[in-house]
């Protein structure tokens, strides 16, 4: 395989994390030829990454953080689900509130329509 171009060998379909990259460390200096794994790679990005253009998730993707941020005409296809809460209190000044932010229980659907005010609504079945 020595012989081989890079070009030259097949293409994967499918990465898993401990599948191997070939780098070019210090090309500016003296190259060395490394290897680093998928896994390794992905753990050197910083968490706080920000991605313009298109971003696309396939499935089962988890986002963690307390906060998480979508904006400029999104677009969400199939089921997106947002786990159960409710206002601590409807206490405003005690609720931490961002603009949009929505909770749910059994009974109803809440949104921060500002910095001082949740508003409710009832579910029903249907």
């Amino acid at each position: 395989m020595a012989d081989k171009k890079v070009s030259a060998l097949p293409v994967s379909t499918g990465v898993t994390s401990d599948d191997l990259f070939m780098i070019v460390n210090n090309p500016s200096g003296v190259p060395t030829s490394q290897k680093i794994t998928v896994a390794n790679l992905f753990d050197g990005i910083p968490s706080a990454t920000a991605f313009n253009g298109t971003v696309a998730a396939r499935a089962n993707v988890a986002v963690s953080g307390n906060l998480f941020n979508v904006s400029a005409n999104t677009t969400f296809t199939g089921e997106m689900r947002v786990t159960s809460s409710t206002p601590a209190t409807s206490n405003t000044a005690t609720e931490t509130l961002g603009i949009g932010k929505i909770w749910f229980d059994d009974n109803y659907l809440y949104v921060a329509t500002n910095a001082t005010t949740i508003k409710r609504v009832l579910l029903s079945e249907f």
